[in-house]
């Protein structure tokens, strides 16, 4: 009986350890800049129409190791697709800079599956098929040191002389079949255990780059992490293309908290986007009492956007009349997302892009929709959320002067903080001595307990001895 408790109790603590050890991933990314020939944001020509078309569609990528030996694939991170994809797709961006090459034949460790058969549309001459590889992934946040994983799934939809991207998905998964049955980047690192959770986080460090995070959490990122300031809803269905999604109960502006809404609206989440996309009220509220005291300063600027040729409300203004001053005098907009009292606050320099000759308001308008708003990289960067791709739940930490943990990516050619050891990683090793130390000392118990119950058994056995030889003795006299 004391073995089979033994074995039990190694067993547990054996699980935990195992639970333990399972870590996030990490892709650190940057932003894809989309150009214009002999024409950018400092130049003197540029107007509304090249600050939509550089904004709107603002796409980061990570550079991915895959195969062993490994080869460097560009991919993109998107909202707009669900799968993890390999191949000569649409979607790729098709400039030198951005394309790149994987050869499944270099690869001692690529292998066919038969998880998903069927052809995509978007891969171009060529008969996709899932398949699985091996993967390089930083297990930190402070990016020192990849780590392998094995047989993780993706879609092949190209050949080895293709010119190709990878596409690394995190829409919703419920809008189409092969969603739910091709391959997803996070399904795979949770199927093998890797990580805990169906989380992830698009955590910005700077203005243009940041990390992707699987299977962490926002406490882990956030110092002085307050539950209290932590919102989360589910996300409902809404539209045909099934977006990340929360309810908008009200949206109030200026320190009188004006409301602009009569009735809830939808937020959709899309960090594709580099703007926020505005509801007409919200636009004819700041028109007449903000930007109409601007006149022949600022204008609105109706734009093409697209080959669906889309149309959008842009406001621009001279910077040579209007400056920071103005900007810290603009009126704030605040959100509260239903069952939430808490408001999510955007001031002046939350909303405003400055180049060498304008400043570009950063919420546009489209000219047929009204009341729903889309929330771009501006609040991801504002406000750090975490979404679960399995619970269909979206966290969103609320705290305008958040203070995140300070992580600089490893440098290559300086070595001196690899000693470092992070909050969590001190914690767990607290917790595993603790464990150690409980797992040792039940183990010595229960030998100690069977070594006092062996002595007691020979003392007993000697002392039989004992009196059968005193009465051998007796016997005998």
């Amino acid at each position: 009986m004391a073995l089979n408790q033994i074995e039990l109790f190694i067993f547990f603590h054996l699980f935990l350890l195992i639970k333990l050890y399972s870590c996030i991933v990490v892709f650190p990314f940057k932003t894809i800049e989309n150009k214009f020939e002999n024409i950018d944001s400092n130049s003197e020509e540029y107007n509304s129409t090249h600050f939509l078309n550089e904004y709107y569609n603002k796409l980061l990528y990570t550079k991915i190791k895959i195969g062993e030996p490994s080869q460097e694939v560009n991919t993109i991170i998107t909202f707009n697709d669900c799968n993890f994809k390999i191949g000569k797709s649409k979607k790729c961006v098709y400039t030198s800079e951005y394309l790149s090459q994987y050869n499944r034949n270099l690869s001692n460790t690529f292998n066919y599956t038969n998880y998903y058969t069927s052809q995509m549309n978007e891969f171009v001459g060529y008969k996709g098929c899932s398949a699985e590889d091996t993967i390089y992934a930083y297990t930190e946040l402070n990016l020192y040191n990849l780590s392998k994983f094995s047989k993780i799934g993706f879609y092949l939809g190209s050949d080895v002389n293709d010119s190709i991207c990878g596409i690394m998905g995190f829409r919703m998964d419920n809008y189409a079949t092969f969603c739910r049955e091709s391959n997803n980047i996070i399904k795979s690192f949770k199927s093998l255990d890797i990580i805990n959770n169906y989380q992830w986080v698009l955590n910005y460090t700077s203005e243009n780059e940041g990390m992707l995070i699987l299977g962490g959490n926002l406490s882990e990122l956030i110092t002085n992490f307050d539950d209290k300031k932590l919102y989360n809803t589910y996300s409902p269905i809404g539209g045909a293309s099934f977006p990340w999604m929360a309810k908008i109960s009200k949206i109030e502006c200026g320190e009188n908290n004006y409301t602009i809404n009569s009735m809830e609206v939808n937020g959709e989440f899309d960090n594709d986007c580099s703007l926020i996309i505005g509801s007409d009220s919200y636009m004819k509220y700041i028109e007449n009492n903000f930007f109409n005291k601007y006149k022949n300063v600022c204008f609105r600027n109706l734009i093409n956007y697209g080959t669906n040729n889309y149309k959008y409300y842009v406001f621009e203004c001279d910077k040579e009349k209007f400056g920071k001053n103005d900007i810290n005098n603009f009126i704030s907009l605040s959100f509260r997302f239903r069952n939430s009292e808490n408001k999510f606050i955007f001031i002046g320099n939350d909303l405003f892009v400055e180049t060498n000759y304008k400043f570009f308001f950063r919420i546009i308008f489209s000219s047929s929709w009204k009341d729903s708003w889309i929330f771009g990289k501006p609040f991801f960067k504002k406000f750090p959320t975490s979404i679960d791709y399995e619970k269909k739940m979206i966290y969103i930490y609320n705290n305008n002067e958040i203070e995140r943990k300070e992580v600089e990516p490893n440098n290559n050619n300086d070595d001196k903080d690899k000693n470092n050891i992070s909050g969590k990683n001190i914690f767990l090793m607290i917790l595993i001595i603790l464990l150690l130390i409980s797992f040792f000392s039940v183990l010595f118990y229960f030998i100690g307990k069977n070594m006092n119950k062996l002595r007691k058994k020979k003392a007993n056995e000697l002392e039989d001895d004992y009196i059968y030889g005193d009465i051998n003795n007796i016997n005998n006299s």
